[in-house]
């Protein structure tokens, strides 16, 4: 139920769920994965670009 009302209020977003395990000493989240993704989501693009003495300079571009 809680998932569903989760969904309803927020359609467009991405939802996980994450298994807690809380055994003692072991207290961690045991398996995590979405339940719910935008219809329409965002690509991550990388370029590189190498400059001076090997040395190297990243830029990332998010597109929707």
């Amino acid at each position: 139920m809680e998932l569903e009302e989760c969904r309803k209020a927020h359609p467009e977003s991405y939802i996980r769920v994450n298994a807690f395990d809380s055994t003692r000493d072991f207290e961690t989240v045991r398996m995590s994965f979405f339940v719910n993704r935008p219809k329409n989501e965002p690509t991550i693009a990388m370029s590189r670009m190498d400059t001076v003495s090997r040395s190297q300079r990243h830029a990332w571009q998010v597109t929707r």
